[in-house]
C-alpha cells in the first residue's frame, strides 16, 4: 500500500512539474529503489597480465571458455562508467554483435587514456568477474561525440554472441544507475 502511494505521489507531483518522458524515468528510480537487485551482466575492462609479478594487484580469474587467466584487479572501465549500451551488428558475421559504448566523463577520459596508452595490446572484457574476450582499444574521434548527451561513443569490437549482447544491453543503464548513486 505504502509503495502505490509513493508512485502515485512521485507520478502527480512529476505530471505538474516535469514531462511525460521525466516521470517515466523517476518511476523507474523509483522502483529500483524499493527493489535493491545485485548488477547484472556487470561488465568492466582490464590489462591482461603475462606473465605475473605482483601478489596483490594480479589474479587468476576463470574464463568463459573454461580455462583462466591473469588480470590486474582493478579494471580501467567498469559500468559505473558506461551509461548505456546499444548494438551494432558484426559485418559478415550474423549472430554476433559489437558493444557501442555511451560513456560518462570520467569514462571519457578513462578511454582516451587507455586507448593511447595501450594501443595495439589486447585487454581484456571482464564479465560478471569471468574473462569474456581480449580486445584492442580504439581511439575515439570527435565524430563519436553524442550531440543530444555529449557523451562520447565507443566500439568495442566482438565477436559478442547474442544472448550476452542483448543483456549486457539491458542491465546497462540498470547498472549505471546502481553504481552512481
Amino acid at each position: 500500500m505504502k509503495k502505490i502511494f509513493l508512485l502515485a505521489a512521485l507520478a502527480i507531483f512529476t505530471l505538474f512539474t516535469n514531462t511525460a518522458c521525466d516521470l517515466d524515468k523517476a518511476i523507474q528510480e523509483m522502483e529500483d529503489s524499493l527493489n535493491p537487485t545485485d548488477p547484472e551482466y556487470v561488465i568492466s575492462v582490464h590489462r591482461i597480465i603475462r606473465y605475473r609479478r605482483g601478489e596483490d594487484l594480479e589474479r587468476e580469474i576463470d574464463t568463459f571458455s573454461g580455462g583462466v587467466i591473469c588480470v590486474n584487479v582493478n579494471p580501467f572501465l567498469h559500468s559505473r562508467n558506461i551509461k548505456k549500451v546499444d548494438l551494432e551488428i558484426r559485418e559478415g558475421d550474423p549472430g554476433f554483435y559489437n558493444l557501442v559504448l555511451h560513456l560518462d566523463k570520467r569514462g571519457q577520459m578513462l578511454w582516451s587514456s587507455i586507448a593511447v596508452q595501450y594501443r595495439g595490446e589486447k585487454l581484456g572484457l571482464v564479465i560478471d568477474g569471468v574473462f569474456y574476450r581480449s580486445f584492442m582499444p580504439n581511439i575515439p574521434n570527435p565524430d563519436d561525440i553524442d550531440k543530444k548527451t555529449g557523451s562520447v561513443t565507443v566500439i568495442l569490437e566482438g565477436p559478442i554472441d547474442q544472448a550476452t549482447a542483448h543483456s549486457i544491453s539491458k542491465f546497462s543503464e540498470k547498472n549505471y544507475r546502481h553504481f552512481t548513486r
